[in-house]
């Protein structure tokens, strides 16, 4: 799982993308010299959902913009990723969210992998810890995703056990 924002931008140029996030090593690491292939992919995954707003005064990065909690699965050698939305940009760039929003994309990724992929094994880092400063400690982002997973009703398939939380940096 890759947090990103909610443009899903590509850009890696420590002002829209830090090499430094989970989200600038990702495309670094597996789109590095083919960060156009990423951008397709995520350009085709996005044509089925419609933008919450097309920001035609962003002068750099993509304009359209999605609503937190919509996730893009995309695949590099072998392995599928889930980039999911989880901060907004203001107009110079730097991302936030807030508690309630933090809460709610918890929530809407858990429902979305048990509904698409509740057999995988599924790698979550420690989201919201970073650049969004939707959480300050670890300790707080362990307990809202522990929360965020006991709200899966029972009656779903999702084998919680297949979660793993990484602490990552």
């Amino acid at each position: 799982v890759i947090p990103v924002n909610e443009y899903f931008d590509t850009i890696v140029d420590e002002k829209i993308v830090s090499s430094k996030t989970l989200h600038g090593i990702f495309i670094n690491r597996y789109f590095s010299g083919n960060v156009d292939l990423l951008q397709q992919q995520i350009d085709d995954k996005l044509s089925e959902i419609t933008p919450i707003e097309i920001n035609n005064e962003r002068l750099r990065g993509n304009k359209n913009k999605y609503c937190l909690g919509t996730i893009v699965e995309i695949e590099s050698d072998g392995i599928i990723f889930y980039l999911i939305a989880l901060a907004h940009f203001d107009k110079d760039d730097k991302a936030f969210v807030s508690e309630i929003e933090y809460k709610a994309v918890l929530n809407s990724l858990f429902y979305y992998v048990e509904y698409n992929s509740p057999e995988l094994v599924i790698n979550v880092t420690l989201i919201g810890t970073g650049l969004s400063k939707a959480i300050t400690t670890q300790e707080q982002a362990i307990e809202q995703m522990h929360i965020s997973m006991e709200n899966i009703p029972t009656s779903l398939n999702l084998d919680k056990s297949n979660i793993k939380i990484i602490v990552f940096g």
